[in-house]
């Protein structure tokens, strides 16, 4: 099992998420390339309490600013 670490959890809202943590194998092969992923989104009910599980789980910061006519979290 030297390839890595694989977690699948829910937050708080029941979004399911993976996490991967790399060893010997870094995870997604094809990146920046057409057909590749390049956006993820959560959407919820309760971002004020997804921010606080997203931030003490995996230590990602917040922020917060104008996109269309509302106001966008990323």
């Amino acid at each position: 099992m030297n390839a890595g670490r694989m977690v699948l959890l829910k937050d708080p809202q029941g979004a399911t998420v993976a996490a991967w943590q790399s060893k010997s194998h870094i995870g997604a092969g094809i990146i920046d390339e057409i057909g590749s992923p390049c956006w993820s989104e959560l959407n919820t009910s309760d971002s004020f309490g997804v921010e606080k599980f997203y931030e003490s789980v995996f230590g990602w910061g917040v922020r917060t600013g104008p996109m269309q006519a509302d106001t966008y979290t990323e």
